[in-house]
């Protein structure tokens, strides 16, 4: 297994080049993208740019064939892909968007890089990124339960943001405030078949409970047996 997943990661940077590798390598990376003009681009630190680097489309075409096989998807013939790519360096995990024609005249991908570290609170104070009055009023809201909306444009550090503000959440409310909603789509690429989780804490987990077996009921059984597959099966 070790071998097989050295072998993929290996191809896929081959495809992929140096300088991408590089961008991904880089701690500040949010994402690399490349467009149907075959420039490289990086977002980091709120910010696009050139790379100077350039994929020809059968660079791009071969490097996404690749992710699909990795991914266990089978390109040929589909518009999109969506993949998570290898643990490991350089790619973490990393969750990969790709078009093909006919949707786009050239191949295009966006690789987006999970978060290396979770930023607090205080440290947007020190970037001068937040103002204190503002840093107060967001402590309050977490503390009130009041509802916060967080907005921006692609790219903006929205994910990273709520971030903060969720360990801010479990280091003010440890235990009693926090719900989760997840799936199975992103880590075990398995988009489209409509299965999920959420912990709950026990006050509210009966209601939560009867909402679900009077609002969808039962999830098919071929859907559950795939995801306790997911869950037993290989983590690699």
């Amino acid at each position: 297994m070790a071998e097989a997943l050295d072998a993929a990661v290996a191809r896929l940077c081959r495809y992929l080049g140096d300088g991408v590798v590089g961008a991904l390598a880089d701690p500040r990376t949010v994402e690399v993208y490349v467009n149907e003009d075959g420039d490289v681009r990086v977002a980091a630190e709120g910010k696009r740019r050139s790379t100077g680097e350039r994929l020809a489309p059968e660079q791009v075409r071969s490097f996404l064939r690749a992710a699909a096989n990795w991914g266990g998807r089978h390109l040929e013939g589909a518009a999109s892909l969506d993949v998570e790519l290898p643990q490991g360096q350089p790619f973490d995990g990393a969750r990969l968007h790709g078009e093909m024609p006919p949707t786009v005249r050239m191949p295009v991908f966006s690789i987006r890089v999970l978060p290396r570290r979770i930023y607090r609170l205080r440290e947007y104070v020190d970037a001068g990124a937040l103002g204190i009055s503002g840093l107060t009023v967001l402590s309050t809201a977490l503390t009130e339960r009041w509802n916060v909306l967080v907005g921006g444009s692609t790219g903006s550090g929205k994910t990273t943001f709520l971030n903060a503000m969720l360990a801010e959440l479990a280091e003010r409310c440890p235990g009693d405030r926090l719900i989760l909603l997840d799936g199975w789509s992103k880590t075990y690429a398995m988009t489209g078949w409509r299965l999920g989780w959420s912990l709950w804490p026990p006050a509210l987990y009966d209601k939560a409970r009867k909402l679900a077996v009077n609002v969808w009921s039962c999830v098919n059984a071929p859907t559950q047996f795939a995801g306790l597959a997911a869950l037993t099966g290989p983590q690699d």
